[in-house]
């Protein structure tokens, strides 16, 4: 054969084999049409899911993961956000540990799910189909572990809040375990999917997240607040701060008590003259503070009010409801609830 000949020859079986690899590259995977055959039930739990565009595809995908085992991605996704302001900003001891941080970047990402593979693969017409899948030996190792963390982690932060009991501390740290519990339940949600001899292997110390929420609320029940207003006559404004309480579940009183927080108000309402007009106004003042049983100053709170009416007496009473409303307007970020409410999520922070 002449050097010509060998050179089309080698030409030819080279661009060749480029359209061959060309060809297998934009080939059907089997996986579109059969997963088992690729990814087996005995090894995988993998779903299918197509759509217009990569995006959706692969939130089909991952949302129908998440069904297959029954994890509550709202709840979830709930307790990822809080405990990933919590693990990035607040509790050092959380910050530090490893298997905390990893749960927080994974669980936010995919639908609560920890593990997952993605693979996709765009067919002739546009429509994006994508594989989800969890391997359940490495995944079942996976979770466990980090089940038994958790547990260590939540039982940890239990025993500080009963050294603490009837305190904002206790209350900072059963917040934090009542989140890691509900994500910790929907991890042993799927592990008992991946592998359903290994989950019943697991008993956790906790209980579930129902009985640590449980134990958050009784401690709420148990923190004390002694509310001493001045310069409320008829006892609206004392009752407006009772039930900005008695809504997060804490209890009040009119006399001090053993490790109880003092919530000290002075209000008062003023005329105010004004050079024009026939209206008549009066002006309210509000000054709160919030004190530990030490006497340590937690937070403050101020807040005032103007309002005009014909009548001064009217105008009295429509003071005194606008204060009523600046303690207990939740829909009002400047208000005495909001303020409060901001306060203790800033514990977890």
């Amino acid at each position: 054969m002449g050097n010509g000949k060998r050179i089309f020859m080698s030409t030819f079986v080279f661009f060749a084999s480029q359209l061959f690899f060309l060809h297998a590259a934009e080939k059907m995977p089997a996986w579109v049409t059969n997963c088992g055959s690729v990814y087996p039930d005995r090894d995988w739990v993998a779903v299918v899911e197509s759509a217009p565009n990569k995006q959706t595809a692969e939130a089909n995908a991952t949302g129908a993961l998440s069904r297959m085992f029954k994890v509550d991605v709202e709840a979830v996704s709930s307790a990822a956000q809080s405990f990933s302001q919590t693990v990035n900003n607040g509790k050092s001891a959380l910050a530090e540990n490893t298997s905390m941080s990893q749960q927080v970047a994974a669980s936010s990402s995919v639908s609560g799910l920890m593990g997952v593979i993605i693979d996709a693969w765009t067919a002739k017409n546009g429509a994006v189909y994508v594989c989800a899948r969890m391997n359940r030996k490495d995944g079942a190792a996976a979770y466990s572990n980090i089940i038994r963390e958790n547990d260590r982690v939540i039982t940890a932060l239990e025993k500080e809040a009963a050294d603490n009991k009837g305190t904002f501390e206790a209350f900072e740290s059963l917040a934090v375990a009542s989140n890691l519990a509900v994500l910790t339940d929907g991890y042993l949600e799927i592990l008992s999917v991946l592998n359903p001899s290994v989950r019943d292997s697991i008993k956790v110390g906790y209980g579930n997240a129902n009985s640590v929420k449980k134990l958050a609320l009784e401690n709420s029940r148990s923190i004390v607040i002694t509310i001493q207003v001045k310069g409320d006559e008829n006892g609206r404004v004392k009752k407006a701060f009772q039930e900005v309480f008695t809504k997060q579940g804490f209890r009040t009183s009119d006399t001090p008590a053993a490790k109880a927080y003092t919530l000290s108000v002075d209000f008062s309402i003023s005329e105010v003259v004004m050079q024009q007009g026939a209206n008549k106004f009066a002006r309210y003042e509000l000054n709160a503070a919030i004190s530990d049983a030490r006497g340590t100053g937690l937070f403050a709170f101020s807040g005032n009010g103007r309002v005009g009416h014909t009548s001064y007496a009217e105008a009295v009473q429509r003071t005194l409801r606008r204060a009523e409303s600046s303690v207990g307007n939740i829909e009002d970020e400047e208000s005495f609830i909001s303020v409060f409410n901001s306060y203790l999520a800033s514990l977890l922070k």
